[in-house]
């Protein structure tokens, strides 16, 4: 069953039965997609803030997240995000950003931002990363190593990857590539998500493929709780924080 009525979930969670979260950006905050055990069922609310999730999702088994965890500080771009591009091929490589280095994400413009990444990697940060980055400081202010048992990072086209060991073959804006990941998510999950045209993503503010999005997220935060899941690397690099920077599927 799924809940996309876009209102904050009524129930706040007794604890009776296991679940994890799948969580992914959106325009007014943060989308998320709770799956409960034994039930299998998918529901989907948005918060306006990341500490807001970790606080009221207080029991939540695993959280996988679809921002970088674990900043880079030179040159060298993360493993996690080579090896994705590596398997995921084109076009969908283009789906893997070049994370920016933790100053450049940090600065306070555009303008000096653009400054810190070509003095600390010798790249520019395009715009597109840049706007992101409000939303992978507000992951990393709160992120610490002994966290990352539970709350990891995800992405969303190495998750489905991740389900057939092959790229997708239709682009996700697509009637057909909606329709592609929604059966696959509903064979995975055990539970019928809604067709595009029933989703209620106008309710949340969201395209219909951030609901899938979102929906692979928590499907890689069940595999991990039931120590089903890999990563990207199978030997995790450390960045200056002590965080793994690792892309889990």
């Amino acid at each position: 069953m799924i809940d996309g009525s876009g209102r904050e979930l009524e129930r706040r969670e007794s604890g009776e039965d296991p679940y994890v979260l799948g969580v992914n950006s959106c325009p007014s905050g943060w989308l998320i997609c709770c799956y409960e055990e034994p039930a299998r069922r998918l529901s989907f609310c948005v918060m306006p803030k990341f500490a807001d999730i970790l606080q009221y999702y207080d029991r939540a088994e695993r959280i996988a997240v679809g921002v970088p965890i674990g900043l880079p500080e030179g040159s060298r771009e993360r493993c996690c995000d080579v090896e994705a591009r590596r398997r995921l091929g084109f076009p969908l490589a283009a789906a893997v950003f070049r994370v920016p280095v933790r100053p450049a994400a940090y600065a306070e413009s555009y303008a000096a931002a653009l400054a810190l990444s070509r003095e600390r990697c010798g790249k520019e940060i395009f715009k597109a990363t840049w706007a992101f980055c409000p939303k992978i400081v507000e992951v990393d202010r709160i992120m610490r190593p002994e966290m990352q048992e539970r709350v990891f990072e995800a992405h969303r086209e190495v998750c489905f990857w991740g389900i057939k060991r092959s790229p997708m073959r239709h682009k996700k804006k697509t009637p057909d590539g909606y329709e592609e990941r929604r059966g696959l998510l509903s064979d995975a999950l055990c539970c019928e998500l809604a067709k595009r045209d029933r989703c209620h993503c106008q309710e949340l503010g969201v395209e219909p493929s951030k609901l899938l999005d979102t929906a692979a997220a928590v499907l890689t935060a069940h595999r991990a709780f039931l120590g089903e899941s890999e990563r990207f690397p199978h030997e995790s690099e450390i960045d200056a924080h002590g965080l793994r920077m690792e892309m889990v599927y």
